[in-house]
């Protein structure tokens, strides 16, 4: 059985700012040499605040179902936002209050955007910017040596590379038909933004593309940060 945590009551802003709101901050408790920290993104609507569980899983013991997330921190000077961290379990098994804890746009983006929907499940999930105490160094240079077996231990690996921008929706449904269309010997014809017809293979990764919108916009993603 999976307990869900009530929602907190009041208000909730749809953006958060980068100026310090009065409330507690999450304080993380220390590592053992084989553990983890995992943390469950609970449900939501998109503009609700992101509310999240941590707690702490040993790699010699039995590791719960989880997912890696690969994404980008986004602009180092860029703006911080802010997620809850509610209801996490500390060492000593004392059920903790609710946190802020201030994060990177990217990371921000990526949670919202993998964020269960509302009625939902919650999602188990490593994500180095909350699962990784950052001004710990001693932990941090530790964590990241255990980083290939987090990965590899993960159920699956989700890779968050940013927002739809420069048809780039368009370009990734296309090379999923591009997939469809080898294994059954069609060509797959997807039209742009613009509406210019564009059959894959023939046009987009071969011939003179110079005006291709495809070629333009898989140019473009193949330069997003992740990259």
């Amino acid at each position: 059985m999976e307990t869900v945590l009530p929602r907190l009551k009041g208000p909730v802003p749809t953006t958060w700012t980068n100026s310090s709101p009065k409330q507690p901050r999450y304080t993380y408790d220390s590592l053992g040499e084989s553990d983890i920290r995992l943390l469950k993104l609970l449900p939501g609507i998109w503009n609700e605040e992101i509310c999240c569980t941590i707690f702490t899983a040993n790699a010699h013991d039995h590791l719960p179902h989880y997912e890696a997330v690969s994404y980008t921190w986004g602009d180092p000077f860029g703006p911080r936002k802010y997620i809850r961290i509610v209801g996490s379990t500390t060492r000593s098994g004392r059920l903790s209050t609710s946190f802020l804890m201030r994060v990177s746009e990217g990371s921000f983006d990526a949670l919202r955007r993998l964020r269960p929907n509302q009625g939902g499940v919650a999602r188990t999930l490593w994500m180095d910017a909350v699962c990784v105490n950052q001004s710990d160094i001693a932990e941090r240079n530790a964590q990241v040596q255990k980083m290939k077996s987090i990965f590899s231990d993960a159920q699956r690996v989700l890779v968050y590379v940013g927002e739809a921008a420069n048809d780039s929706a368009v370009l990734l449904e296309s090379v999923r038909d591009s997939t469809l269309a080898r294994s059954s010997q069609n060509p797959a014809i997807v039209t742009s933004s613009n509406d210019e017809p564009t059959r894959i293979g023939d046009s987009m990764l071969h011939g003179p593309f110079v005006d291709n919108p495809m070629r333009r916009s898989l140019e473009a993603f193949l330069l997003r940060r992740w990259f």
